[in-house]
């Protein structure tokens, strides 16, 4: 090879065939991080002499953050490593997080004859959390080589085969080189187990252009009874260049045909219609077999061994199908039929994300991603029942409180104590009788009462004197007594019309009351207004504080619309009735669906946090929901989160941000959550996520570095449909080397071999090989290789 030549392809091998870069180490997103994922133009390793080309390269916003007005470059570099052109572009536009944006540089390059070159594509921005992935190059060259490959053994198709049936073994031949190739000769070889060949054929290819295919057909074959063989298609060319690619193998096995399975899928959620294009697999432990549903949803396996299979339907945007336990026996004729119904939201990690910090840290962090798996927009929202508290406005715990009680226009909450007290009305104000609920914390309907005089909307804010419950209505407010469930006859006249809002205090015994942008009032039980102050806020709800050591305070839940973008907005502000105005603190409330969503009712308790203040309100959401928020943070503030709402587009995603802090937590102590991820998703039930610090215990995702040793983890996900993630420790820094092998251990992806730090690492593989195909359902294993050790783990793949 001559020596301009070997700068191409030593430089080639540094990339990989695609221009992206081998798989990386894996973690969270840095709030700003743009990277070169590709070099589109020039796209061939040759590019002929003095034929101008114009620069292109794709990036990525690989941060948790959009970036704007920033700039792209690139260089072209000769053999001697000089600059002969120069370009950049000005991104002046907006480029939102994990969205791809092509770059195509103003001006063109021209290669000149006989030359060797490198272009570079790289950006440049401030504050980038990853520069490891800024620069990407790509060499190419403009002098002629020849490089005859054969990509691949098209027949066999399968890895099993029918024993007696002819089959012409088949291949596809590239010429990746810069010149026709004429008269060269391909052959075709089949070697049994014994390594001994069975069968031999060869075909003369009279011309083959550059960059350019020809498919090969040789003569038949005929596969005996239980055996395995080896397929060979190679070639052999004077003065090729890349030796490398000239054969490709195949193994393939044979068995009897003995049963059938057959069925139909259907769209649940489109009554029952025929589900097309659904992927059936057959997996056992002798193999696994795949078939996609017809126009008419139907599919089959007319010919599988016998065996017990897991037969599993499967789309994306609809939750997977599995029958476990399927027996095929000889002659057997089974029919299995599915329907498969949206999913709910996914999450990544699905089980659980846990930190090791030690006693004195701050401030770290991991990532949760929320994924619309579906075919339809999502809107989802986080709770969290324990307590987690860091800031004023920290959501503690969470209920979709019209899951439990089927009532989709929950109005008002209060909280006497022991239990939870929802108001009602029946998902329409015309719809009687409307209700009054009672729950315990755990989210537990426990009791449900008509409301007697409530008609129309019922019963709005509710709030508790210690005895009895009170619902403000119309333009009066109720006493109930909450033994029965009854009213008591007490009415006390409110000087509103509706009295939304509702609380009371019991230093001086008297009731607040709030409509809308009305006044808020202050009255005594017989209804006579001791104070009235202008408010100016759209409030549904009142809590009365009476614990705070600066209060007391009158808490209100509002809204406010902005008619430009159909949002809602939803906040909690402090009034003070002393001085009759709001004292400007307030934070807001996150909600699921802003274009809809209405503020409720509105409760204060110590209960939740013992001796702590915490806003209980009700969000007229997606779903109605229950939302406690903390009022009064102190130094127990371990965990917090970037948002916990948003919407999803089909196939969008989100990332969270999870920040830990340690400061004033117990130094030996575990501290967990559960963060429970609901959505309007018509099918599945919420997500639950656990959440852990601890000083010492390891962590689940990657453990201390200081703990590392050699290891290898199991793949998560497993079984793998579309991609997973192996992690691995190194106890010092050192070559490693991780591949993928089927399960009669051929190779079938080296999905990294280099030289790593001490640590944990993670690499995620895509489900494809070396040519960069999806690889067969089946078991696979994956093996870590190193100077501390070697190490095999083994996967499913079921697509």
């Amino acid at each position: 090879m001559n020596p301009t030549l070997a700068f191409i392809m030593l430089s080639l091998a540094a990339t990989a065939a695609d221009g992206r870069r081998p798989a990386a180490a894996l973690g969270p997103p840095a709030e700003h991080n743009l990277a070169v994922v590709s070099i589109d133009t020039p796209a061939a390793a040759y590019c002929p002499p003095l034929v101008p080309f114009v620069p292109a390269a794709t990036i990525r916003n690989a941060g948790a953050d959009p970036e704007d007005s920033f700039a792209v470059f690139c260089a072209v570099y000769d053999s001697l490593n000089s600059v002969v052109h120069f370009d950049s572009v000005q991104v002046p536009d907006t480029l939102f997080a994990d969205s791809l944006r092509q770059i195509v540089f103003p001006s063109s390059f021209t290669p000149q004859p006989g030359m060797s070159y490198l272009v570079k594509a790289y950006t440049a921005l401030a504050d980038d959390g990853y520069p490891n992935d800024d620069t990407l190059a790509r060499a190419f060259s403009s002098i002629p080589y020849h490089d005859l490959a054969v990509a691949a053994i098209d027949t066999p198709a399968a890895f099993v085969v029918p024993p007696g049936v002819a089959f012409a073994p088949s291949a596809m031949v590239r010429n990746s080189g810069t010149s026709a190739e004429n008269g060269f000769r391909v052959w075709f070889v089949i070697s049994d187990s014994a390594a001994l060949p069975v069968y031999a054929d060869s075909l003369v290819v009279g011309a083959l252009p550059a960059q350019t295919d020809t498919q090969l057909l040789f003569a038949p074959f005929t596969p005996d009874t239980f055996m395995e063989y080896r397929a060979r298609a190679f070639t052999a060319l004077a003065g090729d260049s890349v030796p490398a690619n000239d054969t490709a193998r195949l193994d393939f096995r044979t068995f009897e045909y003995v049963g059938a399975v057959g069925g139909r899928v259907r769209d649940a959620n489109a009554g029952g219609a025929p589900l097309a294009d659904a992927v059936l697999t057959a997996v056992s432990a002798d193999g696994a077999y795949a078939d996609t549903t017809d126009g008419a949803g139907d599919y089959s396996f007319p010919a599988l061994p016998a065996g017990t299979y897991a037969l599993t339907a499967a789309k994306p945007g609809y939750v997977d199908s599995t029958v476990m336990d399927i027996v095929v026996g000889v002659g057997a004729g089974l029919t299995r039929d599915f329907e498969l119904g949206y999913p709910s939201v996914a999450l990544a990690p699905a089980d659980s994300v846990s930190v090791l910090l030690p006693p004195a840290s701050r401030d770290s962090s991991r990532f949760i991603v929320v994924r619309n798996t579906g075919t339809r927009e999502l809107r989802y929202g986080i709770s969290w029942p324990w307590r987690a508290a860091k800031a004023l406005g920290d959501s503690l715990w969470g209920l979709d409180v019209e899951a439990v009680t089927s009532d989709n226009l929950c109005l008002g909450v209060e909280f006497d104590g022991a239990h939870l007290w929802v108001s009602g009305a029946a998902g329409s104000p015309s719809g009687d009788p409307n209700y009054l609920y009672q729950l315990d914390t755990s989210g537990t309907l426990r009791a449900a009462y008509p409301q007697p005089q409530g008609n129309g909307w019922g019963w709005r804010d509710l709030c508790w004197d210690g005895q009895f419950l009170y619902a403000g209505s119309d333009s009066v407010i109720m006493q109930i007594d909450t033994v029965a469930g009854e009213t008591t006859g007490v009415r006390i006249p409110a000087p509103v019309a509706v009295a939304r809002g509702l609380a009371w205090d019991p230093g001086s015994d008297h009731f607040f009351v709030a409509d809308f942008a009305d006044s808020i009032y202050e009255i005594g039980r017989g209804g006579g207004v001791v104070n009235a102050w202008a408010n100016g806020r759209n409030v549904f709800g009142l809590a009365w504080d009476g614990t705070a050591p600066d209060g007391p305070w009158l808490w209100a839940l509002h809204d406010s619309f902005d008619s430009y973008t159909y949002t809602s907005y939803l906040f909690a502000s402090q009034f003070d009735p002393r001085a009759g105005a709001y004292t400007g603190l307030r934070f807001r409330l996150r909600t699921i669906d802003p274009a809809n969503a209405a503020a409720g009712g509105l409760a204060f308790t110590t209960a939740l946090r013992p001796g702590r203040g915490a806003l209980v309100a009700l969000l007229q959401d997606a779903h109605d929901r229950l939302a406690a928020y903390d009022v009064r943070p102190d130094n127990a503030r371990w965990l917090s989160l970037s948002h916990d709402a948003g919407t999803l587009a089909p196939g969008a995603q989100d990332s969270i941000r999870l920040t830990f802090d340690n400061e004033g937590l117990d130094s030996i102590k575990d501290y967990a959550v559960q963060l429970r991820v609901g959505s309007n998703a018509p099918a599945g039930a919420d997500s639950l996520l656990a959440v852990m610090r601890s000083p010492y215990s390891g962590c689940l995702a990657l453990p201390d570095i200081a703990r590392c040793g050699f290891a290898l983890l199991n793949a998560r996900p497993n079984p793998v449909r579309s991609q997973t993630t192996i992690a691995f420790s190194l106890p010092r820094a050192q070559q490693a080397e991780l591949t993928v092998y089927n399960a009669a251990g051929q190779r079938v992806r080296t999905l990294c071999s280099a030289n790593y730090p001490a640590g944990w690492h993670a690499v995620r593989w895509d489900g494809r090989n070396e040519r960069g195909q999806q690889v067969a359902s089946g078991v696979y294993l994956y093996r870590l290789r190193a100077a501390a050790g070697l190490e095999v783990r083994k996967l499913t793949v079921v697509r």
